[in-house]
């Protein structure tokens, strides 16, 4: 499934789909260690492309689905945070076309896994 934004596309792809009358999309994940499971910026990449993508007009759901113990929690819609999430990829990719690609160099385990790791430009 794909999301068209004003700077480029992003395709996703849902660990679990089933239809045809009701679109549910699962992606599965580790239970947070607070307990909560708040939509995060992919989820709502995910509804959009689900959305974007039943033609049918039917339901989407979203559920997160935990292997460790089965169980599957359902993402609620929020459309505004949808939307501020969306605006953010779009921003990203904007970036990303335009050469910006700035360091961020921060405290802690996250500096190995960025590219600049071995010539940080900051």
């Amino acid at each position: 499934m794909t999301v068209a934004l004003e700077h480029g596309t992003i395709s996703v792809k849902p660990d679990r789909v089933e239809g045809p009358d009701r679109l549910e999309c699962q992606t599965f994940r580790r239970p947070p260690k607070d307990g909560k499971a708040d939509p995060e910026q992919r989820h709502s990449l995910l509804r959009e492309a689900a959305e974007r993508h039943n033609r049918a007009g039917g339901e989407v759901v979203l559920h997160l689905r935990y292997l460790r113990s089965g169980e599957s929690v359902p993402l609620s819609d929020k459309p505004k945070q949808r939307q501020k999430h969306l605006a953010a990829y779009d921003g990203a990719l904007r970036g990303v076309r335009s050469g910006e690609f700035p360091a961020a160099p921060k405290d802690g385990d996250e500096c190995p896994a960025c590219p600049y790791f071995f010539i940080c430009p900051a």
